[in-house]
């Protein structure tokens, strides 16, 4: 009985999504999703307010722009 090997691709690291939202009151909107800034404030009285970019690697990493 003969042997077969099989080869697949090279693996390659996989590139984790970069959550982009804008912010909506206090919070980043993400996918329609709202999450609290881990750092920075969405605020109109810090400067950034509505439709401002924010967003970060993952939902507990949450950059928000803080322009004041």
């Amino acid at each position: 009985m003969a042997s077969v090997a099989l080869a697949g691709p090279a693996s390659r690291p996989v590139k984790a999504r970069q959550m982009e939202g804008v912010c909506n009151g206090s919070s980043c909107n993400v996918d329609g999703i709202s999450w609290n800034c881990s750092t920075g404030k969405c605020t109109a009285q810090s400067g950034a307010g509505d439709g401002t970019p924010c967003g970060g690697p993952d939902y507990e990493s949450i950059s928000c722009p803080d322009t004041g």
